[in-house]
């Protein structure tokens, strides 16, 4: 399957940017012998075959080993994707993965909690054109105050208030998870690929607090969780991620259990290939660059990153 505009490649309709502009993967007589895939490029390829979005897919992934042909996608911390710079770690994990699931800052998903909100306000690029406005619970009434259309409110809903009647309600019952732990779920179910930011975490109950990032494991979700101090998220196994910084940022690592952290870069103290538990060790490093770099194999894992205008 191809986009007739250009003559790419698609994988379920979405363009595979792991593949060089005008190329097609073609089996070809290197299937057999080196393992590498032939480019319509290649000398050797005699011209351009139909395949089948498998026969796509298998060699997309096989062809992430011939480096000089092939640009890998990653995610900033706002879910856009953008290439691997020069000097970047060049282990490729699951580029096609990475690729073709890296959602983009337009059409966000912003959901409000019922904490406090920055006393600075809301990000201002969080209020540009989101896709879906989401309250947890009460979380509803601080997005109507700024003038928000809420499509939906979600959660146990008693703390809802008088939400107006025709506000969407989707009752999520379940005792043994908080409010926005069951909302992230819902979110990683219904918005699949689409970025998730929440604020309105600060203040409340002490239990809540402490249970704010521990949502992000337990409904395995790649939100970003915006604080008075900075922000959250989830380092997914078998993602290179790149998170804006600036030098002195403080970027901490938090993990759940043991991790494996393939590559850590950008920062004071780096890492390649260590394995990190629960405990203190990941807290306070710093960035000394406006890019940091991260990649974990295993386990569950939290960054967390300073505002800028605490560093």
């Amino acid at each position: 399957m191809t986009d007739s505009s250009r003559g790419e490649p698609v994988a379920n309709g979405l363009r595979a940017s792991v593949m060089p502009p005008n190329s097609w993967l073609l089996p070809g007589p290197s299937d057999s012998d080196d393992g590498e895939a032939v480019w319509s490029g290649d000398k050797r390829a005699p011209k351009p075959m139909l395949c089948t979005e498998s026969t796509i897919i298998r060699h997309m992934t096989r062809a992430c080993r011939v480096r000089t042909r092939c640009r890998a996608m990653v995610e900033d911390d706002r879910g856009r994707s953008k290439p691997i710079p020069h000097g970047a770690p060049e282990r490729c994990t699951n580029p096609l993965v990475e690729s073709l699931s890296a959602p983009t800052m337009a059409g966000h998903v912003l959901v409000f909690a019922a904490g406090h909100l920055p006393s600075d306000g809301v990000p201002p690029e969080l209020l540009e054109a989101p896709a879906v406005v989401l309250g947890c619970d009460g979380g509803w009434k601080h997005a109507a105050r700024l003038g928000l259309d809420v499509q939906a409110v979600l959660g146990d809903l008693d703390s809802v208030g008088q939400p107006p009647e025709a506000l969407k309600r989707i009752l999520l019952p379940d005792q043994n998870a908080t409010d926005l732990s069951k909302v992230l779920s819902w979110c990683a179910t219904h918005h699949t690929g689409t970025a998730v930011h929440v604020v309105g975490l600060d203040g409340g109950r002490l239990d809540h607090r402490m249970a704010t990032a521990a949502a992000l494991i337990e409904a395995r979700s790649d939100a970003v969780l915006h604080l008075e101090e900075g922000d959250l998220r989830r380092i997914a196994p078998g993602r290179r991620v790149m998170v804006p910084s600036q030098p002195g940022t403080v970027i901490g690592l938090h993990p759940y259990g043991e991790v494996t952290v393939e590559h850590l870069s950008g920062v004071t103290w780096p890492l390649n290939q260590a394995t990190i538990t629960t405990g203190t060790q990941g807290v306070h490093n710093e960035a000394t660059s406006a890019e940091v770099w991260i990649e974990v194999s295993k386990g569950d894992l939290v960054l967390s990153r300073s505002r800028a205008h605490l560093a």
